[in-house]
């Protein structure tokens, strides 16, 4: 809503760093690799992944791709 805070925080982002925003997501008071914590975390990202104009989500269960070593230009 024009006018609001969250109007105007949304704005000084968009000036700060235009590409978009970033949230980072943190759990905690759970063992990782305790089953209801995954298919709780597991059931949000695929929520967050169904608002509208969410570029990417990615699933904190899956490592990142790893990247290949080279040595030299």
């Amino acid at each position: 809503m024009p006018g609001t805070e969250s109007d105007t925080a949304d704005d000084y982002l968009s000036d700060v760093d235009p590409t978009g925003e970033s949230v980072t997501a943190v759990v905690t008071g759970e063992a990782v690799s305790d089953a209801a914590l995954r298919t709780q975390v597991e059931r949000t990202v695929a929520r967050v992944r169904e608002i509208a104009g969410v570029a990417d989500v990615p699933d904190p269960y899956t490592p990142p791709a790893s990247q290949p070593v080279t040595d030299g230009p």
